[in-house]
C-alpha cells in the first residue's frame, strides 16, 4: 500500500486474526504456553506475541506496522509517551562519554532531558542554530554520535535543512534523529531526505483527540530492535486501552491533518493582516524566511503555529484568557483548537536570558488549530483582540 488514505485504515491488518472488523483490546498481561521449552524460546524473541504484554500485543504490532508504513521505514516501536520515545531512541544509541549535536529550538522537555538529565550519565550536548548548516558541522566532535533535530520547531516554526543533515550524518557516520511531531507523516517524511530515525509524540496528530498519551520511533529493523529492547526493559510500555485508542485515531489521520493544514493557513493569513499582530510564524506563509525550504520538504504545513501580539505580557495574558472556543491548554494536534502563551509555559525551563535567546517574546501566542470551522476560530480570536 502506498496511498496514505489506505495505509491509515488497513496497514497491519494481518495482526488482527480474530475476524473482528475493529481489533479487540488485548487486556491480558500474560499468556498460557504449552510447555517450558516453548516459553523459554518465546522469551528471547523480538517482541513476541503470546508471552507477556510488556513485550508485545497484537495491537502494538499493528500500530508499529502502520506507523512504519506512514513514515516509509522498515519498522517502528510504540511507547507510553512522546518523551518515552525520545529518551529510548537516544539512550539505546549512546553511552557515557558520547556527544550530541542538537538544535537550540526544541520541545522544552527535550531540552531539559538533553541539558539536565543526560549529563548525569556522562553524555553532553552542544546546541546550535538550526537555520545555520555550518553550525551543525562545526559542532561535531570526535565523540559525536548523534545529531538531533526538530522541524518545524516548537514554537517559532523554524525549519531545519533535512537533506543537509541527512548527508552530513552519512558522511560523518553519525545517526540522525528527528522529532517529526509538528509536521506529522502526512506532511513530511524525513526518510526521503536521508534521516535515520523519526520520532513522534503520538499524543499529538497521530492521536488527534487529546485522550491518549503515546510515542513512536521509526527506523531500520536493527535500530528498532535496539530501541524496543531498551524501552521494554525500563518499562516505557503503551497500555492496552491506549494502544486501541491510538489505532482507532490513526484511521482518520489524513482527514484531520488536511483540515488542520487548511485551517492553519487561513488563520495565519488572517493574523498576518491584523493591525494588532507584529509577526506570524507559519512556514506556509510566503513571508516566512524559510518558506522555500519548508515547501521543498513539506507537503502541508500543519495546524500549529505562533504569532506575536503588539502588546505587553499582561495584555497577552488577557488575550488568551478571553478566548472561549480556543481552549487555554497545552499540547496540539487534537480536533479542538488550543492556545497557550509560551513565555509563561517555558519559564520553569529557562532563565530569562535563555528565553530571550530562543526568540520567545512575552507576547508570543502559540495556536494549535483544530478541525472546527475556520470562521468560528477567527471570531473567537477577535474576542481576544478586543482586550488589547
Amino acid at each position: 500500500m502506498k496511498n496514505l488514505d489506505t495505509i491509515v485504515i488497513h496497514s497491519g491488518d494481518e495482526f488482527n486474526t480474530t475476524g473482528a472488523v475493529v481489533p479487540p483490546v488485548w487486556q491480558s498481561v500474560n499468556y498460557k504456553t504449552k510447555d517450558l521449552l516453548t516459553m523459554a524460546k518465546i522469551s528471547v524473541e523480538d517482541r513476541p506475541l503470546g508471552f507477556y504484554a510488556r513485550y508485545a500485543t497484537p495491537t502494538l504490532k499493528q500500530l508499529s506496522r502502520v506507523c512504519a508504513d506512514l513514515e516509509k521505514t522498515e519498522d517502528s516501536v510504540v511507547f507510553g509517551s512522546g518523551m518515552a520515545a525520545i529518551s529510548s531512541a537516544i539512550a539505546c544509541t549512546l553511552k557515557s562519554g558520547d556527544h550530541i549535536v542538537a538544535q537550540g529550538n526544541l520541545y522544552a522537555t527535550t531540552i531539559k532531558y538533553l541539558r539536565d538529565v543526560l549529563p548525569q550519565f556522562g553524555i553532553t550536548t552542544t546546541f546550535v542554530d538550526q537555520t545555520d548548516n555550518k553550525a551543525f558541522e562545526k559542532a561535531i566532535k570526535k565523540n559525536t554520535k548523534l545529531i538531533y533535530v526538530e522541524s518545524p520547531s516548537n514554537p517559532l516554526m523554524k525549519i531545519t535543512d533535512l537533506e543537509f543533515i541527512g548527508k552530513l550524518c552519512k558522511k560523518k557516520k553519525i545517526i540522525s534523529l528527528i522529532d517529526n511531531t509538528f509536521a506529522s507523516p502526512i506532511n513530511q517524511n524525513p526518510v526521503d531526505f536521508g534521516i535515520d530515525v523519526i520520532i513522534h509524540s503520538a499524543t499529538k496528530y497521530l492521536g488527534g483527540h487529546s485522550d491518549v498519551l503515546a510515542g513512536v520511533v521509526c527506523g531500520t529493523k536493527n535500530f528498532i530492535h535496539k530501541c524496543w529492547d531498551y524501552g521494554h526493559v525500563v518499562g516505557h510500555v503503551l497500555a492496552p486501552n491506549d494502544a486501541s485508542l491510538l489505532l482507532r485515531s490513526i484511521k482518520t489521520l489524513t482527514l484531520r491533518v488536511k483540515k488542520q493544514n487548511e485551517n492553519g493557513l487561513i488563520i495565519a493569513q488572517y493574523l498576518e493582516e491584523h493591525t494588532k499582530v507584529k509577526k506570524v510564524y507559519h512556514p506556509g506563509l510566503i513571508s516566512h524566511p524559510q518558506y522555500g525550504l519548508a515547501s521543498s520538504q513539506m507537503r502541508g504545513f500543519g495546524g500549529c503555529f505562533s504569532f506575536e501580539l503588539d502588546c505587553s505580557y499582561k495584555k497577552a495574558v488577557q488575550f488568551v484568557e478571553a478566548l472561549k472556543l480556543c481552549k487555554l491548554a497545552v499540547s496540539l494536534g487534537g480536533v479542538e483548537t488550543v492556545v497557550t502563551l509560551p513565555a509563561a509555559q517555558w519559564k520553569p525551563f529557562y532563565t530569562q536570558k535563555q528565553l530571550v535567546a530562543t526568540g520567545i517574546s512575552e507576547s508570543l501566542i502559540r495556536l494549535a488549530v483544530g478541525i472546527e470551522n475556520s470562521e468560528d476560530i477567527i471570531k473567537d480570536l477577535e474576542r481576544g483582540f478586543k482586550k488589547l
